[in-house]
């Protein structure tokens, strides 16, 4: 990445806000000029994009740009490669915006929390009636 694809070098987009579709639920977010994806998805209460170190890291948030233009920051090759990159697989922490884009989520797809759901540090999904289950036998 070089300085003219830094978000910074672009002048006049801080004030924008560019709109950011997940193409297998369709659903979508707000994400403002400078914020990387994966931040914008948070704010906005979407769960479609898996969290995980949100430093570029861990991969756990790999998606696919399908439209639209964007830069990134630093991410580890040990998680996506020269060629990824070239074929538009980034992470969505390390990913900024410069127009609208559609996503396709490379990572596991989590399902809408609920009351009776919960996932915890390490990916496990627990439902309260699996738990309750469990207490009962002990």
């Amino acid at each position: 990445m070089n300085s003219s694809d830094r978000a910074d070098a672009h002048p006049g987009i801080r004030s924008q806000r560019f709109r950011v579709t997940i193409e297998a639920c369709d659903e979508s977010f707000d994400c403002n000029a400078g914020e990387d994806v994966l931040s914008a998805m948070r704010n906005s209460l979407c769960r479609q994009i898996p969290v995980g170190c949100c430093n570029g890291g861990c991969g756990a948030c790999r998606i696919s740009i399908s439209s639209g233009t964007y830069t990134t920051r630093k991410m580890s090759r040990a998680v996506i490669s020269e060629s990824d990159e070239a074929a538009r697989c980034v992470l969505a922490c390390r990913t900024v915006p410069l127009s609208d884009l559609q996503v396709r989520v490379l990572g596991r797809m989590w399902p809408p929390p609920t009351a009776a759901t919960t996932v915890s540090s390490d990916g496990a999904v627990a439902t309260a009636q699996a738990e309750t289950k469990a207490k009962r036998r002990v």
